[in-house]
């Protein structure tokens, strides 16, 4: 094979999909989303705060939602993903909401089963009524709560409620940016995303991205150590507790062991989880 760009890129989109099929034959079982929420409290709790600060006018629920299962599951880090950062850092962090998809995203994109999320009557919610519920729980709600409850004015109160917003976007862009880039990779490191827990402390806990991507069923998206940094499981493991969540997929530890030890950088993860490698 030639040593050009294409040739490159296209080894990058076989590589992705080899690890993705490597991983499902492992474990034995289908990749799942981060969990299975499907009740309406868990849900609706689930989806509204992601109204509170998400692009609404550029992506809808279902797009994120795709998106996101694109990213994990087929093609990270080739064209195929929507926020490839082999692209650059500027591209996977805000860039690639300024530019045109690429087509290999909207190709691999149609092959996407989204029937699950399609179904969900909560997100068929949501995504008919974004606009509106956005607008109000990320500007209007938050602006009213401080000049309503403790005389805050109205320029003051507005003001903190878009410094909170644009804070809240790129910490949240941060997870497609910083941790692809900057941290150790104990679990993969053949594959960009990292260990990154700034990210994770200011995310609730989606930061510990070469477990997710290496182990992308895992419900927990960690090889969780304690809740400190990762309260997004722990509100998962009260509303499994209430019943509310249910399925809730995991990895076998000496699944984890083993990738671990043929394809990690030789770092310990952060929660003090020794990896011995051969």
């Amino acid at each position: 094979m030639s040593s050009g760009p294409r040739s490159r890129t296209r080894e990058r989109e076989v590589e992705g999909v080899r690890h993705y099929h490597t991983h499902v034959s492992e474990i034995g079982r289908g990749v799942a989303n981060r969990s299975e929420l499907p009740d309406l409290i868990p849900s609706s709790t689930s989806d509204y705060p992601g109204s509170n600060g998400v692009h609404a006018n550029v992506y809808n629920t279902l797009h994120i939602h795709q998106n996101q299962k694109q990213e994990r599951v087929i093609v990270s880090e080739t064209h195929a993903d929507p926020h490839n950062s082999h692209r650059g850092f500027f591209f996977s962090h805000v860039g690639w909401l300024m530019m045109r998809r690429h087509p290999a995203v909207k190709k691999y994109g149609s092959k996407i089963d989204m029937s699950d999320v399609k179904n969900d009557p909560v997100i068929q919610f949501f995504d008919k009524y974004y606009t509106p519920i956005m607008l109000f729980a990320a500007f209007v709600l938050p602006t009213m709560i401080p000049v309503y409850c403790w005389n805050e004015s109205w320029s003051i109160s507005f003001r903190a409620v878009i410094i909170r917003y644009v804070w809240l976007l790129n910490a949240t862009f941060a997870v497609n940016s910083f941790a692809h880039m900057f941290g150790n990779r104990p679990y993969n490191k053949t594959t960009k995303p990292t260990e990154n827990s700034t990210v994770a402390f200011f995310t609730l806990g989606e930061g510990w991205h070469s477990y997710h991507h290496t182990f992308p069923w895992d419900y927990k998206a960690a090889e969780l150590g304690a809740y400190g940094l990762n309260p997004t499981t722990a509100f998962i493991d009260i509303m499994s507790w209430f019943g509310l969540a249910y399925d809730l997929k995991k990895v076998n530890k000496e699944l984890v062991e083993r990738i671990s030890r043929s394809k990690g950088d030789g770092t310990d993860s952060y929660w003090g989880n020794k990896h011995s490698h051969y």
